[in-house]
């Protein structure tokens, strides 16, 4: 055995338990027996200004840690990022178990997509985290998913799986920034101005757009085919106010239109959605082929059928226009 890299070992392996020692207070501040607090604490967490989170509850603060790369690159040595994630679903997240919170996604979900968000700034960890050994609790039903045997719900959940929950639910957590009171809003503004986020960049950021940009930087070979319906489902949901009745006929309305579309969430979707029409979706998974397979795939024909004789075409051409006059909207940076 070489000595020196024995020592570079060891080295290596102390300092990953010294940064683990370090953070262990932010995993200690999620256990389940003081979780009815937090809960209670990431309900306000939202109506906060930015200035009020100095001593943030221990979820916010291992996604504001993790912003910073040199954090980041130690979680990743330490194996801190698959530890995060078991204490995020352990307090609930992605489980809709949350429910001091009235929402459909709480800001502990909202939180862990932020999380996996960041996790993927370095595709590798984020694949590693993919193809981790799911845990044994099971996840409620995707919304707009295809797999609807007995399987879906005993099946433990993957990263994956829970992903697509959270891009399921009916409510954002991320829109009350925009839905504040006007009192309330000022602040925000002035808070937000302060970190360098502008006023057009602050309708972008929602947790749809951040599960899209997830699963995006995934290998689509891991994502499973039967979650079509609820990439459909979203997509459809981002195009909603350029698809009639939302939008008129009348030509002043469009410019309107035109600045409340999520492009970049759109992008990533629509990105997905070509890999999966190329066959490039589930490749790596290894499932029986049985009935169950053969209903899911039945079930995609179908809802690509209806998506392009009801809504996917019109949409298409209106966002072309929205785009045009947004001057490019998200896509002059997603295409360049």
């Amino acid at each position: 055995m070489n000595p020196l890299k024995s020592i570079t070992e060891l080295r290596s392996k102390g300092e990953s338990r010294r940064f683990l020692d370090e953070v262990g207070y932010l995993f200690e501040g999620m256990d389940s027996s003081v979780g009815v607090g937090l809960r209670r604490a990431r309900c306000v967490l939202s109506s906060l200004p930015v200035h009020a989170l100095s001593h943030p509850p221990s979820a916010f603060e291992i996604v504001t840690k993790l912003c910073d790369f040199e954090f980041a690159r130690k979680a990743k040595a330490a194996d801190f990022l698959s530890k995060a994630w078991d204490v995020f679903r352990d307090a609930g997240a992605g489980k809709g178990e949350d429910k001091v919170c009235k929402d459909s996604t709480t800001i502990l979900d909202t939180l862990l997509a932020f999380f996996v968000a960041l996790v993927a700034r370095d595709p590798s960890s984020l694949r590693d985290l993919a193809q981790r050994s799911p845990s044994t609790t099971p996840l409620p039903s995707v919304a707009g998913s295809s797999h609807n045997n007995s399987t879906q719900h005993h099946s433990p959940p993957t990263m994956v799986d829970t992903l697509f929950v959270l891009l399921g639910a009916s409510s954002d957590p991320l829109a009350l920034i925009s839905s504040s009171s006007p009192e309330g809003k000022g602040k925000h503004d002035i808070e937000l101005k302060k970190l360098g986020v502008g006023k057009k960049d602050r309708g972008l950021i929602s947790t749809p757009l951040l599960i899209l940009h997830a699963l995006h930087a995934l290998p689509p070979a891991l994502i499973p085919s039967r979650y079509l319906p609820a990439l459909l489902t979203s997509l459809r949901q981002a195009l909603s106010p350029i698809l009639p009745p939302s939008i008129s006929s009348n030509p002043l309305a469009w410019p309107d239109a035109a600045h409340t579309i999520p492009f970049e969430s759109i992008y990533y979707a629509l990105r997905l959605l070509d890999v999966y029409l190329l066959g490039q979706w589930g490749t790596a998974i290894v499932e029986p082929v049985g009935e169950g397979e053969q209903r899911v795939e039945k079930a995609n024909e179908a809802e690509v059928e209806e998506a392009r004789e009801e809504w996917l075409a019109e949409g298409l051409v209106a966002l072309g226009v929205c785009a045009e006059l947004d001057g490019g909207g998200m896509f002059r940076s997603s295409f360049s």
